[in-house]
């Protein structure tokens, strides 16, 4: 269902719209694959970076701790040796102090190091808070052990060879304890971690590289992706182009050849192609159906607008109708020119040949050349008589749209709205089954106002028309004595606006309408009038008159069981509106 609704949106495209979309997307797919390409890996590369980098700067820090612990534990072993010497025991013992303050400070870095958003595995992201939390404790208790040990050495006698040796073995004693070999696994399981940042580290570079290969895979296969759209857009366009055209084509050499004007082209999509379909099917029917179109057109608009003429569907309709009555009109006369002297040569050829072989003078005689040569000029005169005709009611039909009559000019507005009413006294006066309908004309003085007076007429005509048509059926369901309660009547008001517009405001006590109807009630075709009394164009034209031709304006106000009322606005000064 889908790809139905795409195929017809495709196929109502102009054939220039189609060409670029195919392009469009073509290019589109090319470039937006490329952009993905490139944003993909720049994204991906970039994260391969802030890993390696992570893992990098992970590798420094865990290095720096490890060179530390291994420098404390060797100044905490020469201790031992340096007992009996306390200016070098005092000079080595700085240095370890200085390697503790040292670790203090890398042991907060490494405590913000694994607080940071990790770029590494899950394992081991684990594995560094884990070692924190394992030996967060054991530098603080090596220094503070050691530091006491120290402390005590300091109050022996250096000098005193035993107690040299009571320092050396206390020292000795701590260099063996369980919190010094917990302090030295601080070391081992640095390596552990160093050796798996490390390997994360590798593992970012090698992430790099397939990024790098992912966005180079995607810019090619969105090459590929572009070009075999290319490709078969090509090949769909052309067959969008080229089908309906040799169809158009095949029709129109048999409609030629066979004379046979009942033919169709079929019309497979809405572009420049469909267009030239329907022009060509439309020339066909209107040759075919043309008296017929115009008898039943005129017809309806006697029978349903009356003395409003619908001027410019009947200008529309004549003008739609000269053009091909010409053509053909046109063409007559070489077509009698062509069969007048395929007729001479005929004859010439019986003169000369008076006696042709059996074939031929058996189909001679199946032909009847004799009657076909008598009879068809009088076929010839008679489609020219015919033309001749149409052509004929052609002009009718334009001097009744009254075309040449619809001149720009100054007029008076109150004549045109008099003569109209007097057009419409017969269904104004009182009638067998229709009551009298008053009107009240309240006419203010008005300038001359430049408008077509035709068109205008028509406007006051259709109104006036559904007033009295309105006003008729609001009648039909009341009994006489609400009638003379209540009379039917229709106000016509003017007044002139800032001396630049004039408003013309017919209105009438009828039933009225509800907002429904009101709201479509200039619509083309809309009528709430039973069938065969109304068509629903008058009110359509005549708005058309107003806002298109003359730029004003033509509103409609009702309230239902009360009545309606339409509102005609004018420019004194016209403009082309129209143009």
């Amino acid at each position: 269902m889908i790809l139905k609704s795409i195929w017809q949106r495709v196929s109502s495209l102009k054939v220039g719209q189609k060409i670029g979309l195919g392009y469009t997307i073509s290019l589109g797919v090319a470039v937006s694959g490329t952009i993905t390409g490139f944003g993909i890996g720049y994204y991906y590369s970039g994260e391969a970076a802030k890993k390696e980098e992570h893992s990098r700067n992970e590798v420094q820090v865990l290095h720096r701790l490890q060179s530390r612990v291994l420098q404390i534990r060797t100044h905490q072993q020469q201790l031992i040796p340096l007992a009996g010497y306390p200016e070098k025991f005092q000079d080595e013992y700085a240095h370890l102090l200085k390697h503790e303050a040292e670790i203090r400070e890398i042991w907060g870095e490494l405590k913000d190091f694994s607080a940071k958003p990790h770029l590494s595995s899950l394992d081991y992201q684990e594995k560094i808070p884990a070692f924190i939390q394992n030996y967060d404790h054991v530098p603080t208790s090596y220094i503070n052990e050691l530091e006491r040990r120290v402390a005590r050495i300091r109050k022996l006698n250096q000098a005193l060879p035993s107690d040299v040796v009571q320092a050396q073995m206390s020292l000795l004693e701590f260099t063996n304890s369980n919190l010094a070999l917990e302090f030295d696994g601080i070391s081992d399981d640095l390596q552990d971690l160093i050796d798996q940042a490390y390997q994360e580290q590798n593992f970012g570079e090698k992430l790099s590289e397939q990024a790098n290969d992912i966005a180079l895979k995607i810019v090619v296969v969105s090459i590929g992706i572009s070009v075999l759209t290319a490709i078969i857009f090509a090949f769909l366009t052309s067959k969008m182009i080229t089908k309906p055209i040799e169809v158009l084509t095949s029709v129109a050499k048999r409609a030629t050849k066979d004379s046979n004007f009942e033919l169709q082209a079929t019309i497979l999509q809405d572009d420049e192609i469909g267009a030239l379909a329907d022009a060509f099917n439309q020339l066909i029917r209107t040759v075919q159906q043309l008296l017929e179109e115009q008898q039943r057109t005129h017809l309806q608009m006697v029978q349903s607008e009356k003395m409003s003429a619908l001027g410019k569907m009947v200008a529309g309709i004549a003008h739609e109708i000269n053009n091909p009555v010409n053509f053909i009109h046109g063409n007559l006369t070489h077509l009698k020119e062509y069969s007048t002297n395929l007729l001479d040569f005929v004859h010439l050829y019986q003169k000369h040949y008076p006696n042709p072989v059996s074939e031929i003078r058996a189909q001679v005689e199946e032909l009847d050349i004799e009657f076909l040569k008598a009879d068809l000029p009088k076929i010839l005169d008679s489609m020219k008589l015919g033309s001749e005709r149409i052509r004929q009611i052609v002009l009718s039909l334009r001097n009744f749209s009254r075309l040449d009559e619809a001149e720009l000019k100054a007029v008076d507005l109150h004549e045109g709205i008099n003569s109209t009413l007097l057009i419409l006294q017969h269904r104004l006066k009182e009638r067998a089954g229709f009551p009298e309908i008053q009107v009240v004309c309240e006419f203010d003085v008005l300038p001359q106002v430049k408008c077509y007076p035709g068109p205008i007429n028509q406007v006051f005509m259709n109104i006036l028309t559904n007033a009295i048509d309105a006003l008729e059926e609001s009648n039909s369901k009341l009994t006489d004595q609400e009638i003379k309660e209540n009379p039917s009547k229709i106000i016509i008001r003017t007044s002139i606006i800032d001396s630049k517009w004039v408003k013309i405001m017919i209105s009438d006590n009828g039933t009225g309408m509800p907002e429904s109807v009101r709201h479509c009630i200039f619509d083309p075709f809309f009528t709430t009038k039973a069938v065969g009394k109304g068509t629903g164009i008058g009110l359509s034209i005549s708005y058309q008159i107003v806002t298109k031709k003359h730029g004003g304006k033509l509103e409609c106000c009702s309230v239902l069981g009360e009545g309606t009322e339409f509102i005609i606005q004018i420019p004194v000064e016209h403009k082309d509106y129209d143009a």
